[in-house]
């Protein structure tokens, strides 16, 4: 370590160090003995041997040689003394300390500086906005120093800053664009998806990205997601739209609007928040395109509108706007008064007609105990105990409507069950006789309430139960159901 005397003339300029030393008249036995002999600390050695020529093996080796030297400088003075430390208030001492511990820090590469960072960050209570007071002079001396050999440095901070803080591409960190956002802030997720702060906690909710909460707005502070694992969400919901705004947009009613949503006609987008449905745009135009109207009229005596529609054939929104889809109704024309869904005109005479003899998907409940073998009361245990499910639908002919059990409801039923009939008539015998023989055997089956007629087994405790079952699959249920069509 060199000898530290204030006392000489600084009359000489600050870099003539020779004739500074000749001002103090020391000679060179008195230069020995000034001199305190001390052990050369790991950032010394490197840079003593890497000015000898030689290769170290290390990342470090690939730095210009003046960053590492001030590199480790300043990472170690910020690690030991703090973000607020001033380089130039540090003694030889406190600076060859610095030295030594980012040298300690930069060898280890990423990791080490990472952990560093990592350490500032908690310390700033662990913002979800970048502030350079919260890294202090580091910030500060990568910012300023626009020389090349530092850029690794640089390189290194500046991927802990995108991957920490919700950054988005094209904003400048550290000089350099970032080319791609690592998180997302409840704040930039909701000006990239267009939603307010509510509707987007409330959909991350939905999502499992955040825990439900019921302050809501509250439960979100301070949080970042990864955004990859929200890139699908952003994709699904970016420009969605609530569904009020969805009614506006294709001019619907309320009620008309809601009936083409339970018929799958418009779907909300997947995801969307219980009693918070959006929708997507794109979806809403094909709709308006696959019932756009054929002709424009001023005046249409005689047609009348869907929802008009609906009442006079005793029809569903669903139906009719399925009918147009398809291409089945010759008249279809547009209102110039109105746009959108109430804008489209039609005969009801012709919609009545086109919606005759249209088969639900299900069975009337006397033609489902029939095909079972059982009595009314029966099928009415098995729709009460759970066996069975009812659905509204409208009946082929008079349009009404009826409660029908869905084809795949049945379908699961004979799968699991086997009516003491479908047995008998796979082995050729009488129903009662199977069904007594069945009962004597012990076979498991539904019991039933004393007014009901029938008997149901249960298929796997069968002995062909599985062959009786493929023997009858697959069902055709349109001519079970309804024959007369």
């Amino acid at each position: 370590m060199l000898y530290d005397d204030d006392s000489y003339s600084h009359s000489r300029g600050p870099h003539d160090f020779a004739g500074r030393i000749r001002d103090l008249n020391l000679g060179a036995d008195q230069l020995r003995e000034l001199g305190a002999s001390q052990v050369s600390t790991g950032l010394e050695d490197y840079l003593t041997r890497r000015l000898a020529g030689e290769q170290q093996g290390t990342w470090l080796d690939n730095i210009g040689f003046g960053a590492v030297a001030l590199g480790a400088e300043i990472f170690g003075v910020v690690d030991l003394f703090g973000i607020d430390a001033k380089l130039k208030h540090l003694s030889d001492a406190e600076k060859r300390r610095a030295g030594a511990q980012g040298f300690e820090l930069l060898s280890e590469g990423e990791e080490g500086v990472f952990h560093l960072l990592r350490r500032l960050h908690r310390e700033a209570g662990s913002p979800i906005s970048l502030s350079r007071r919260n890294y202090g002079c580091l910030f500060n001396w990568l910012e300023q120093s626009h020389a090349e050999q530092y850029e690794p440095l640089r390189d290194i901070v500046r991927k802990f800053f995108i991957e920490t803080y919700p950054i988005g591409e094209g904003e400048l960190v550290l000089g350099k664009a970032c080319t791609s956002r690592c998180v997302h802030s409840v704040e930039t997720l909701r000006r990239e998806l267009g939603l307010g702060r509510r509707q987007t906690v409330e959909l991350l909710g939905a999502n499992g990205f955040l825990r439900p909460d019921p302050q809501a707005d509250n439960s979100a502070k301070g949080v970042v997601l990864d955004a990859q694992a929200l890139a699908p969400l952003v994709k699904s919901f970016a420009g969605a739209i609530c569904q009020v705004a969805a009614q506006k947009k294709i001019n619907a009613p309320r009620a008309q609007f809601g009936a083409l949503v339970a018929g799958g006609i418009i779907s909300p987008i997947a995801g969307s928040p219980v009693g918070r449905p959006y929708y997507d745009e794109k979806q809403l135009d094909a709709f308006l395109a696959s019932i756009a109207p054929h002709t424009t009229v001023a005046k249409a005596d005689g047609l009348v509108g869907i929802q008009s529609v609906c009442r006079k054939a005793v029809a569903g929104a669903v139906d009719v706007v399925r009918l147009i889809q398809s291409g089945e109704l010759k008249t279809v024309v547009r209102n110039v008064e109105q746009d959108g869904y109430l804008s489209v005109l039609l005969d009801p005479a012709e919609v009545a007609e086109a919606l005759c003899l249209i088969r639900p998907d299900g069975y009337l409940r006397s033609t489902l105990a029939s095909f079972l073998g059982v009595n009314a009361s029966a099928l009415r245990h098995l729709v009460d105990t759970g066996h069975l499910k009812l659905v509204r639908a409208r009946h082929p002919v008079s349009r009404k409507s009826v409660q029908v059990v869905p084809y795949d409801v049945v379908d699961q039923f004979v799968e699991r069950y086997v009516p003491a009939k479908h047995y008998a008539e796979f082995l050729g015998g009488s129903t009662r006789k199977v069904g007594d023989q069945l009962i004597e055997e012990r076979v498991p089956f539904i019991q039933l309430p004393e007014e009901c007629g029938g008997r149901i087994f249960r298929r796997s405790d069968v002995l062909f139960g599985m062959e009786e079952l493929a023997n009858r699959l697959p069902l055709s249920h349109d001519e079970i159901a309804w024959p007369e069509l």
